[in-house]
């Protein structure tokens, strides 16, 4: 009865402020010391990981240098061993491929972007980025000097 009622609305006023907080309404952060870690946690923080695709470790090490050589990545992590199944041209097609994880700040995404689609040998790319919304303070801190 009126209990239950109370557990639902008390469920839905969690479930829309953690929404809000998720950065729907607005845009929170803040510092966590939990002993001797600090962990830095937001609904949204400023910094990127770039997901790129490629097909080999020659281009993998060329667009990884060549990100943080122009200042466009902190960091970018190639993972080998990527099966990639897609439609191209009306066909399915299976490829071996390496994807990069680059971490980034929102303001370089677009460069990031463009500097892929001129030194990439795909027709077109894959580059997505999602946002970082928690991590070590230091870390994050880090990216940001990068």
């Amino acid at each position: 009865g009126s209990w239950s009622r109370h557990l639902g609305i008390v469920a839905t006023i969690v479930g829309f402020t953690s929404l809000y907080h998720a950065g729907i309404g607005m845009r929170t952060s803040r510092v966590v010391s939990a002993g001797h870690r600090t962990i830095a946690t937001a609904a949204r923080t400023p910094y990127r990981v770039a997901w790129i695709t490629v097909p080999d470790t020659k281009t993998a090490q060329s667009l990884s240098s060549g990100l943080v050589n122009a200042n466009l990545a902190a960091c970018v992590n190639s993972i080998p061993g990527l099966t990639s199944t897609y439609k191209w041209k009306g066909n399915v097609e299976t490829d071996q491929e390496i994807l990069l994880m680059v971490k980034t700040h929102e303001s370089l995404v677009n460069e990031l972007i463009e500097f892929v689609a001129e030194n990439h040998p795909y027709d077109s790319p894959e580059v997505i980025t999602t946002a970082i919304e928690e991590g070590k303070k230091e870390y994050l801190d880090w990216i940001k000097d990068n």
